[in-house]
């Protein structure tokens, strides 16, 4: 029953439904819009960070200063070891200028959980006057974030030169090798490659040579798939662009 002048207390409860609809709809949506722009600053934040690191770790004076003299047992089993720092280094690379992935730090929306090297199996033969070889993946392990993909981690292989104390049975890394033949003049490319392990074209920063439409280096996703993704091509078909170009 209406009054006179006046709306009855049904219509008022059907108003304020309404309204309460309305403002859970706006609710709704300016969520949605906050979480596409924060999975986009993460996404672009990764980039950045996948980018950053492999130009810093395929230098080889930033890999020497950052790595040499990293102690490890030489063994039939993969060895991880935690805790590492990369810094740039001086023109002669002699010297580390400045800290840039470590444990704990930020990288804008990133927070990196450890920076870490696992060393391929070594032959735990003692020679203290050979030096020898092996290769590793560096691991730079990132916090979860709440988005709904959050970043994996950032690996990269490298070739470690490394000599062992006959006393101790301790190695210890001497200097890093290029995995890619211009060792000089690495460039950084930006694009899309066939994943090598599978039918999946994704997109990657690769460090290596890429000439006429095929590319031989390594490479690190910019987005994340399910697939087992192979981070080296020999001779791969590729869409590239060059990002940068090492200088010292």
């Amino acid at each position: 029953m209406k009054k006179e002048n006046g709306f009855s207390l049904v219509e008022l409860m059907v108003v304020l439904a309404a309204l309460a609809g309305v403002a859970l709809l706006v609710t709704k949506l300016g969520k949605s819009s906050m979480e596409i722009k924060n999975e986009s600053i993460v996404s672009n934040d990764y980039n950045d960070l996948v980018r950053e690191s492999h130009f810093l770790i395929s230098n080889l004076k930033a890999c020497k200063v950052s790595l040499a003299g990293t102690l490890f047992v030489p063994s039939l089993k993969p060895e991880s070891i935690p805790n590492l720092e990369l810094w740039t280094a001086d023109s002669k690379g002699l010297n580390r200028v400045k800290k840039k992935f470590f444990r704990s730090e930020k990288f804008n929306s990133l927070q990196i959980e450890d920076v870490s090297l696992i060393i391929d199996p070594t032959s735990p033969i003692v020679s203290s006057v050979d030096i020898q070889h092996s290769t590793g993946t560096l691991k730079i392990s990132l916090m979860k974030t709440k988005s709904k993909n959050p970043p994996n981690d950032i690996e990269q292989t490298i070739d470690l030169n490394y000599m062992v104390n006959p006393t101790t049975r301790k190695a210890e890394i001497i200097d890093c090798e290029s995995s890619i033949d211009s060792k000089d003049n690495a460039l950084v490319w930006c694009g899309t490659i066939q994943n090598p392990c599978g039918t999946e074209s994704i997109q990657v920063v690769g460090i290596g040579k890429y000439v006429e439409g095929k590319f031989t280096g390594i490479f690190q996703p910019t987005t994340m798939i399910d697939a087992k993704i192979c981070n080296a091509a020999v001779n791969h078909p590729a869409s590239f662009s060059k990002c940068i170009k090492a200088t010292e």
